[in-house]
C-alpha cells in the first residue's frame, strides 16, 4: 500500500492511500438491528436523489381511511453477491411508476427512501438494492407516497417502515483508496484536488467542515450529512469511468474531483 499526500500545507488537506493494483418519521413497530457484511457491489443505474420533488411534509401527507389503508412491512435482505436489498411487503397499494408525478389515484403509488434522515431516491417496486454504506449504525426508512409524492397517512400516522442496519468493520482499512479534506471559513484546505481512482476500487471520503451541510458525490448519487461535530464520511464502488465532483450541497462548493478511470 502506497500513500500520497497531495496537500502542500503542513497539516494535509487530503490524503490519499491506495493500494497497489486493488481491486424520520417512522412506523410504530419496533425497529430491528441487523448486523450486515461489508458492501462489495453497488448498481448504480437507479441511484437518483430527487431535487426536483417537492419536500412534502407531515402537513401535506393524504389521509386514508382505515378501511383502505395500506400497510408497509421493511424487510433487509442479505445479497449473496454482497450488500443487503430491500423487500417492501404492502398490502392495499400498487407500485405505478407509469402515473408518477401525476395526480393522485387511490391505492397506487411509488416510495421513497431515506438513509440516516436523508431522503435517497424513489422506490418503484418491491426490490431495491441499497447504496453501499460505512460501517457504523445506519436507520433505513422508507415512506409510501401517492403519484404526486404527497405522503400517505392513515389515523394520523404516516404509513412507513423502518430498520436499523449495522454495518461491521473499519472503512477507513476496508477501501482501497481513502481521501481526507478539510474546509474551514468557506476554503478547502490545499485546495480542491483531483484524485485519480482507478476503476474498480472502493473509496471512502471523510469530510471534516465548520458547518452543517450535505455531501454530494455527483454521478454516482452518494449522499453524506456533514457537521462541526460529526465529519461526513461517503464510501463508494468507483464501477462508473469519469470525473466527479464532491459538493457542499447548501454551498454549492465542490470539495474534491474523483477521475475514475
Amino acid at each position: 500500500m502506497k500513500s500520497i499526500r497531495l496537500a502542500a500545507a503542513a497539516i494535509a488537506a487530503i490524503t490519499v492511500l491506495a493500494a497497489c493494483g486493488s481491486d424520520e418519521t417512522s412506523s410504530d413497530t419496533p425497529t430491528s438491528e441487523v448486523q450486515a457484511a461489508p458492501e462489495t457491489t453497488h448498481d448504480h443505474g437507479d441511484a437518483e436523489h430527487d431535487h426536483g420533488d417537492a419536500e412534502h411534509t407531515h402537513d401535506d401527507a393524504i389521509e386514508v381511511g382505515a378501511e383502505n389503508a395500506p400497510t408497509l412491512d421493511l424487510v433487509l435482505v442479505e445479497d449473496p453477491a454482497g450488500g443487503w436489498n430491500l423487500r417492501l411487503d404492502t398490502t392495499n397499494f400498487v407500485f405505478a411508476p407509469e402515473h408518477v408525478s401525476t395526480e393522485h389515484v387511490a391505492g397506487e403509488g411509488h416510495a421513497h427512501l431515506y438513509v440516516d434522515g436523508i431522503k435517497l431516491t424513489r422506490i418503484y417496486g418491491q426490490w431495491h438494492q441499497l447504496p453501499t454504506l460505512p460501517p457504523g449504525e445506519h436507520t433505513i426508512r422508507v415512506d409510501l407516497s401517492a403519484n404526486d409524492h404527497s405522503p400517505l397517512s392513515s389515523d394520523g400516522t404516516l404509513i412507513s417502515d423502518t430498520e436499523i442496519l449495522v454495518v461491521p468493520g473499519d472503512s477507513a482499512t476496508q477501501a482501497d483508496v481513502n481521501v481526507e479534506v478539510v474546509v474551514s471559513d468557506g476554503q478547502v484546505e490545499g485546495g480542491v484536488q483531483t484524485v485519480e481512482v482507478p476503476i474498480g476500487s472502493l473509496v471512502r471520503l471523510s469530510v471534516t467542515a465548520d458547518v452543517d451541510d450535505q455531501l454530494h458525490l455527483h454521478g454516482y448519487d452518494v449522499y453524506a450529512t456533514v457537521a462541526p461535530t460529526q465529519p461526513g464520511v461517503l464510501l463508494f464502488d468507483a464501477d462508473i469511468p469519469g470525473v466527479f465532483e464532491v459538493e457542499l450541497e447548501g454551498r454549492g462548493q465542490t470539495v474534491v474531483e474523483f477521475e475514475v478511470s
